[in-house]
């Protein structure tokens, strides 16, 4: 009886890389942090259904943050995990 190699398929699924700013940092307890999302490009609202979901505490800030995606506002836009997404309260930046 001959056995052949089984070949597994890994499939890797999209990590997004979230860089964290200001009183958030404190909050989360880290300066990024990373969402795995089986999708190659994601809404801003589903984003933010990840976020919740991982961190719980951030739906329940009295504090609005704001999401920025390659340095720019992000509103109803969608990313994908090459793209630099940020978390920032309001008063950061430089």
């Amino acid at each position: 009886m001959m056995f052949w190699p089984v070949k597994e398929e890994v499939m890797l699924l999209p990590k997004y890389n979230i860089k964290i700013y200001g009183l958030l940092v404190d909050i989360i307890g880290s300066n990024t942090i990373s969402l795995i999302i089986n999708s190659p490009k994601i809404s801003v609202s589903k984003l933010l259904h990840e976020l919740y979901k991982k961190y719980p505490e951030l739906k329940s800030l009295k504090i609005p943050f704001n999401i920025y995606i390659n340095g720019k506002p992000a509103d109803n836009i969608e990313c994908g995990p090459n793209d630099e997404i940020a978390l920032l309260p309001p008063g950061s930046g430089g």
